[in-house]
């Protein structure tokens, strides 16, 4: 039943027992609740989203760096190298330009090519088109990038796969969320490059 109260010009409409009532203020904050709940679900998965495209992108690029070593090189007729800093996520190109990693990422290389810092290693390419060999490793959480040269025919390869759980351990990381393992591996030096020449 609906009671209409006049009052000159205005009039005020009581709604009854079997009107339609409007929202209670716990209606409205559970409402509220729920959509914070959903943008802070909706930002979360944004930011996972992009830094696996961030991480995708470094594979994809440092392959790509690989092979325009490797044409450099057959096209000038002279050794030509990439070369690796894993500590400080930086690639320094034949130009001697940087190019920075990701540092949520988790860099590993293992390359026959070493220079005389212990830290950094090379691929390198020679005139031929063959290199000399060695892979690079960019880890995020389970998912891992794995860029292979090979030495025979400098052809650049990439695989990605999920890793086991031991395989991507948290102790690796830094409080900051920071990547925290690094590491190189070098073997013998490449044919007709001394350690430590750019």
């Amino acid at each position: 039943m609906r009671t209409v109260l006049s009052t000159g010009r205005s009039s005020v409409h009581a709604e009854g027992l079997d009107g339609a009532g409007g929202f209670t203020l716990l209606e409205m904050m559970v409402v509220i609740v729920l959509l914070a709940l959903a943008a802070a679900a909706l930002s979360m998965s944004s930011a996972r989203g992009l830094a696996a495209a961030h991480a995708d992108k470094a594979c994809s690029d440092t392959a790509s760096l690989l092979r325009a070593t490797r044409i450099q090189a057959m096209e000038t007729g002279t050794t030509q190298r990439l070369d690796i800093d894993p500590s400080a996520h930086l690639l320094r190109d034949f130009r001697g330009r940087t190019h920075a990693l990701p540092l949520d990422l988790a860099v590993s290389v293992f390359g026959a090519d070493a220079l005389s810092s212990a830290r950094v290693s090379g691929i390198a390419f020679a005139a031929d088109g063959s290199s000399s060999g060695g892979h690079i490793s960019l880890l995020r959480q389970r998912m891992r990038c794995r860029i292979d040269v090979s030495w025979l025919t400098g052809a650049t390869e990439i695989d990605k796969r999920i890793v086991a759980d031991s395989d991507a351990d948290p102790a690796s990381r830094r409080s900051d969320g920071t990547a925290a393992n690094t590491s190189v591996d070098n073997g013998a030096n490449f044919p007709g490059n001394a350690p430590g020449t750019p």
